[in-house]
């Protein structure tokens, strides 16, 4: 497998800067190639009874149906392409915290390109190539994360150096690992990055300098943005992705999200009124499960063709990624906003390390927080004021001061739950 990763990274390295004519004809061309594949070789889809000869362009994807986790729970096996045995495909598992864990097959080659290739393309963009120390926060178990570590496959000596932590594990370990590995590159939720940064301050310690921070997974507030950046005096860059696709966009040096047009076609596609419409991706490489106009339930929007990066790359551009879909609040008049129109309000009050917005009910809403002394009952009040104004209708809002504010199922903090 390394071989082909060494070849897929450095096609990677030449079609970010194709024209971008070349790469909507590459992008088009190997779409057509996937829906042809589709109905030909996958149960699922040649049922639809799609013709290869009605498969010219990128228009003709609108002829498949929109897929979705459920989908893949209760079809995964007509997902799955004539002839191809499951155990023996490389496979990624989501960690269920929706509640509908699914899990994505793909073929060899596809997963040399997702899983490595097109992650050391977007290292390479923000970093010099050798001699790094990596240090990746993994969400799984301690245990689980061991074994993850023993399993890479790339053993560069002293050009590149890798440890792997649990996320929970105690992040006084943590430290000490730090301490002890010297990482100049750190990869973690932005939520843990925050923790990280505030166990620091409650030791007296300064955070070490790391050079290169990725965060991925949750969304990242520019207010958390600056607070890391901040601490360990480094700039972040961020990633979207999902178990399905792996990396679906990564930031560049000029913060701008780089879409993966060698492997994912991307739409968002709105509702009338809707700012952000929903991410809906396509496979460009996966033969063994190619997944068609799979809706992510995150919500974003798409930069206008043509929109140029300073950095010269040619990659299509997503403008914003705005959360999940599922997050989004039902106001008692039947309006719907996004909880993030709320967190840059939350996030001024000072001494506040971390928040959780919970909704009782319709009507009611509750502000959990782990905050310090600086976080005083007039700033509070006034944070009160500044949300209602932006809600816009009457609603009973109220904050509790809480020790803690435990991690969802898979690791991650979600800033808006639901309870009635």
């Amino acid at each position: 497998m390394q071989g082909s990763v060494v070849l897929q990274t450095l096609r990677l390295l030449r079609s970010q800067w194709y024209s971008d004519q070349e790469i909507a004809e590459r992008l088009q061309a190997a779409l057509v190639d996937t829906m042809r594949h589709a109905v030909l070789r996958v149960p699922f889809y040649r049922k639809l009874g799609i013709s290869v000869s009605q498969l010219q362009s990128q228009d003709d994807l609108q002829r498949f149906p929109f897929l979705n986790k459920r989908t893949l729970q209760e079809s995964a096996g007509e997902l799955i392409a004539d002839g191809l045995d499951r155990q023996r495909l490389p496979s990624s598992r989501t960690s269920g915290s929706t509640g509908e864990p699914t899990q994505t097959y793909f073929d060899k080659r596809s997963w040399a390109l997702c899983k490595f290739a097109l992650k050391i393309r977007r290292t390479l963009a923000v970093a010099p190539p050798f001699f790094h120390r990596c240090l990746l926060v993994s969400e799984q178990a301690p245990e689980a994360a061991a074994r993850y570590a023993s399993s890479r496959p790339f053993r560069a000596g002293p050009a590149y150096q890798e440890r792997v932590v649990s996320l929970f594990e105690d992040l006084e370990i943590h430290r000490r690992v730090i301490r002890e590995f010297r990482p100049d590159m750190l990869y973690g939720f932005p939520s843990y990055l925050l923790e990280l940064a505030r166990a620091y301050a409650l030791a007296n310690e300064e955070p070490p300098e790391i050079r290169w921070i990725f965060s991925s997974s949750e969304v990242l507030t520019p207010a958390a943005r600056s607070r890391i950046e901040a601490a360990f005096h480094a700039r972040i860059h961020d990633i979207y992705g999902c178990t399905e696709f792996k990396e679906v966009a990564w930031q560049c040096k000029h913060g701008r999200y780089h879409i993966n047009a060698e492997s994912v076609l991307v739409e968002t596609p709105r509702m009338p009124g809707d700012a952000h419409g929903q991410i809906v991706l396509t496979t460009l490489c996966n033969r063994a499960m190619p997944l068609l106009r799979y809706v992510t339930g995150d919500l974003g929007a798409l930069a206008a063709p043509g929109v140029k990066c300073p950095c010269g790359r040619r990659l299509p551009q997503l403008e914003v990624i705005s959360g999940r879909e599922g997050d989004m609040m039902t106001l008692p008049s039947g309006r719907r906003i996004s909880p993030y129109a709320l967190t840059t309000i939350l996030e001024t009050i000072p001494g506040l390390h971390q928040y959780r917005i919970v909704q009782e009910a319709p009507e009611r809403l509750r502000i959990d927080m782990v905050a310090g002394a600086a976080a005083d009952a007039d700033r509070i009040e006034r944070c009160r004021r500044e949300l209602t104004d932006t809600i816009g209708e009457s609603m009973d809002l109220s904050f509790r001061a809480v020790e803690v504010i435990p991690r969802m199922k898979g690791g991650k903090h979600r800033v808006f739950v639901r309870e009635h």
